[in-house]
């Protein structure tokens, strides 16, 4: 491709059965093609036919009289063709003519066409993460795609990576799903400490492929690899557990029934009721299944004035296994 001149090929045919194929890409224009046999004993007589890519047939070329083969007539459309070299035979095998059984021999193919432009090798057009907002907890999987201006194949599933801000932080996402088309596909899964409340990054120029694996187009070409940053505004990760604090209570100790305890949580949480809360006098379990939980967000309060009028040591826990206790993003 990309060159007027069609590069010299040499062929064989061995067999009367034998049908050689070769394929050249050529603009609209003249195509002067030569299917010559070059041995200096030869048996061969060529019959060449050139298809399109869908398989019809634009032209043969089987001059009378001629072993050799040619072509130069104009195409009228750009695209992928095909050149068909095979032996065949002339007239009436019993009286001045012969079949193709002995048609063999060795062949070149020079010539011409209008050069066929090369597209620019596939490069990242876009980067896209969650089409909607979406905040990612611990566990959970931020997935960031990358669409090129043209198919390629990734030699070896799992062989690339990118590199993501997230608040701050380096995270690596590696390569899943589908290796060949215009879009490939990377993932990660959100660890603990991490948390980008804007939408994190995609770091500029970070595309990497592993352990040599290429990136090409259909003609072996390598894939640019080169991207700008990225703000995928989308995607934000929460991976920061939600924490508790029972306020101390005062005096302690003390000669009266406790009244009502704080409980504190670092963040706004839901679904934290009676059922998390237990309490002990002495070791020994109270029953307090009774009582409401009051507040909302992250400020609640218990009364416990009913059940600490024994004289003893209490004492007030929140029950972090098993509790439905989650943040807005699903933390517990």
């Amino acid at each position: 491709r990309g060159s007027s001149t069609i590069t010299t090929t040499y062929g064989i045919v061995e067999r009367n059965t034998d049908v050689d194929y070769l394929s050249f890409w050529a603009s609209a224009g003249n195509v002067n093609l030569n299917i010559d046999t070059v041995a200096d004993y030869y048996n061969l007589d060529i019959l060449a036919t050139i298809y399109d890519e869908s398989g019809n047939v634009v032209a043969t070329s089987n001059p009378t009289g001629d072993v050799d083969a040619s072509f130069n007539f104009n195409l009228s459309e750009a695209g992928q063709y095909f050149l068909a070299v095979e032996g065949t035979g002339v007239g009436n095998p019993l009286t001045t003519g012969y079949t193709d059984y002995g048609s063999l021999g060795n062949y070149r193919v020079t010539g011409s066409a209008v050069a066929y432009p090369l597209a620019p090798a596939p490069s990242v057009t876009t980067v896209t993460g969650s089409a909607s907002t979406t905040v990612h907890a611990l566990g959970d999987t931020i997935t960031v795609s990358f669409d090129f201006s043209s198919a390629v194949t990734l030699s070896s599933a799992g062989q690339a990576r990118v590199s993501l801000n997230v608040g701050g932080v380096n995270v690596q996402a590696f390569h899943v799903g589908a290796t060949s088309g215009t879009r490939l596909t990377f993932q990660t899964t959100i660890s603990g400490g991490v948390q980008d409340s804007d939408g994190i990054d995609l770091v500029a120029n970070s595309l990497t492929l592993l352990n040599g694996a290429t990136l090409v187009d259909s003609i072996s070409r390598d894939a640019n690899l080169a991207h700008a940053n990225e703000h995928l505004a989308n995607d934000l990760v929460d991976g920061i557990r939600p924490t508790v604090d029972i306020a101390n209570v005062s005096p302690d100790p003390r000669y009266s029934e406790v009244g009502t305890v704080s409980i504190q949580f670092s963040e706004a949480v839901s679904g934290f009721d009676i059922n998390d809360l237990s309490l002990t006098l002495d070791g020994g379990a109270v029953d307090i299944s009774g009582l409401t939980v009051t507040g909302s967000g992250s400020n609640y309060s218990i009364d416990l004035s009913s059940v600490t009028t024994v004289t003893g040591n209490y004492v007030l826990l929140v029950n972090a296994s098993g509790s439905g206790v989650v943040d807005a993003a699903g933390n517990s």
